[in-house]
């Protein structure tokens, strides 16, 4: 999906559907369950091969055997020099057939370097934010996609990416305490995708679960790719929202693309607004 000109932000934000289909019931309650991922993709430069290869089709390889509905994508090329002048992102929805909306974080190399969303549903108004950083400290900056996502007719949903800085956990902690002020201007809840560069007992990360659950129990690593020692790419959702999370797994065996392991969680959503159908 191209990028609009008009943005909505009166933000109503949620959680996504699979690809299963969905219709109106009469006065049904259940739970529609989601498959979400994150990951890191290092411009598709696999870790163990020179700095000029890129391989886009083995993160292919590897959402495809996700099966995931929902993706936030982060260290992504558009059509910069050393990516071929390639725009990653759309490559990947084209090949995947799958909606997408990229948000640039900085210009780099006469293209753009940022973050990205594929969606198995369409995108209906999407828009990028700033996240602050503190003007003392030379890093780079950082920004949080956000797109409304159509899961049926007159039901919405909201799914967002972002990846903090990696040089400073005062940024990181302005960029949580800035995701948190505006999760408070939504109607609905929020899902948070992305690599935080912070551990689960970081400052960051706590002042964010303020607001959010971490969709994980195991908090299994996901860095480096080989021997992977720590978390630092996440799911979260808005608390109280009646969402719950449950399989969840890092693909470990997802090691030749990236530095980082994709992490997958399935999500439950228990609404009245659907009936959940297979097809």
């Amino acid at each position: 999906m191209k990028t609009k000109s008009a943005l909505f932000f009166s933000l109503i934000l949620f959680i996504g559907c699979n690809s299963n289909k969905y219709i109106q019931p009469s006065n049904s309650l259940l739970e529609p369950t989601i498959k979400v991922m994150t990951y890191n993709i290092h411009h598709a430069n696999p870790p163990s091969q020179k700095a000029d290869m890129i391989d886009l089709d083995a993160v292919v390889d590897v959402i495809l055997r996700s099966n995931a509905d929902l993706i936030g994508l982060q260290e992504l090329d558009s059509v910069t020099s050393r990516s071929n002048k390639v725009f990653q992102l759309k490559y990947l929805a084209d090949k995947l057939g799958m909606n997408y909306y990229f948000g640039k974080s900085i210009p780099y190399q006469e293209g753009g370097y940022g973050v990205g969303i594929l969606s198995k549903y369409p995108i209906i108004e999407e828009q990028t934010i700033p996240l602050p950083k503190d003007s003392n400290l030379e890093s780079e900056s950082r920004v949080i996609a956000i797109a409304k996502i159509s899961l049926s007719k007159g039901n919405d949903i909201i799914f967002t990416v972002s990846h903090w800085d990696h040089t400073s956990e005062m940024n990181r902690i302005l960029q949580a305490k800035e995701i948190i002020s505006l999760s408070h201007t939504f109607a609905l809840p929020v899902i948070l995708t992305g690599d935080m560069n912070a551990t689960p007992e970081s400052g960051s990360v706590k002042i964010l679960k303020q607001q959010f659950q971490n969709a994980s129990s195991q908090n299994a690593p996901t860095i480096p790719n080989i021997k992977p020692r720590k978390k630092i790419d996440y799911v979260f959702f808005s608390k109280d929202k009646n969402i719950s999370f449950g399989n969840e797994t890092v693909i470990t065996d997802a090691h030749y693309p990236s530095d980082h392991l994709p992490y997958v969680v399935e999500l439950h959503l228990q609404t009245t607004n659907y009936v959940h159908q297979k097809k």
